[in-house]
């Protein structure tokens, strides 16, 4: 018998997104530049990515997380935060 292990995914879809259509480009913007360094601590690059003051880009998130821990509701509030500082 071949040893081989299967899994079965449910997809379900929101009826509203989580991130709002005008803010999208700056979503990916900032997950992007999250995930460019994933093994690295957040507030070891991501505020200099972007020339912010990590505690003001990152709020309350613990500095010390890497990108991959981060649900989507911490990066919608990172976003916001880069929105107040960039725009």
């Amino acid at each position: 018998m071949p040893k081989v292990d299967s899994a079965i995914i449910r997809f379900d879809i929101r009826k509203k997104s989580l991130v709002e259509k005008d803010d999208l480009f700056d979503f990916f913007t900032v997950v992007n530049a999250g995930f460019s360094q994933k093994r690295k601590k957040v507030g070891n690059f991501l505020g200099k990515y972007f020339g912010i003051d990590v505690k003001l880009l990152l709020g309350d998130i613990d500095p010390n997380r890497r990108s991959e821990t981060f649900e989507i509701e911490e990066w919608i509030k990172i976003t916001k935060n880069f929105q107040k500082f960039v725009k």
